[in-house]
């Protein structure tokens, strides 16, 4: 890892806008996102996967005061951001906000697919 993989955090953070971010709760989960992107993404084994979701929880308890399960959080309901959820949106209007409904995911991601494929060639 390097200073680069560090500023990549920080862009993810920034991308959040103010509306989208009411307390410290959605920060301190965005910064567990952010960090999960960029390092925990690069990890191949699983048990240094797990390390890296409990020292982060840790992180996030002693740092964030943020009180959370870990199962909840970190397996139940992983911490996702996305700008993704209003298709066909660009440029400007493209909101990067918390995935609070990860039930939604599966359909939404195969209507991008299928969007994708009827404006791809064969």
């Amino acid at each position: 890892f390097n200073l680069r993989d560090l500023s990549k955090v920080f862009q993810g953070v920034l991308s959040l806008r103010v509306q989208h971010c009411p307390d410290v709760r959605t920060f301190a989960r965005l910064w567990a996102h952010e960090n999960q992107r960029v390092f925990q993404d690069r990890l191949i084994d699983t048990d240094d996967k797990d390390k890296f979701s409990h020292w982060l929880h840790e992180l996030l308890k002693r740092k964030f005061q943020f009180d959370c399960d870990f199962e909840e959080t970190f397996v139940k309901k992983p911490i996702l951001f996305g700008d993704y959820l209003k298709m066909g949106v660009t440029g400007d209007d493209r909101v990067y906000e918390p995935i609070n409904d990860n039930a939604k995911l599966p359909k939404l991601m195969d209507t991008y697919l299928e969007e994708y494929n009827l404006s791809s060639p064969k």
